[in-house]
């Protein structure tokens, strides 16, 4: 089967389409903003990263591939010695 049947992914996919925000800036949407904060802090509670790291979300599966391509890239050349 394809696509998020479960009732929480159905329930946020009415969210998201009824409010319609855009959460890359606060002042127009502080709703959208918060939930992206407290969605970053408990995935770095839950994959265990340190408490002050830094988190981004993306627009889709396509940036997400991209960004953490060049992420990965950036660590291999750093301990490579590369400074990119």
């Amino acid at each position: 089967m394809i696509g998020g049947t479960l009732p929480a992914a159905l329930a946020a996919d009415w969210l998201t389409s009824a409010w319609d925000q855009n959460a890359a800036m606060h002042i127009p949407a502080p709703a959208a903003a918060a939930v992206e904060v407290v969605a970053a802090s408990w995935l770095v509670d839950l994959l265990g990263f340190s408490p002050d790291m830094s988190v981004g979300f993306t627009t889709g599966a396509t940036t997400a591939n991209l960004t953490c391509l060049a992420a990965a890239r950036n660590d291999v050349l750093r301990r490579a010695g590369w400074d990119v």
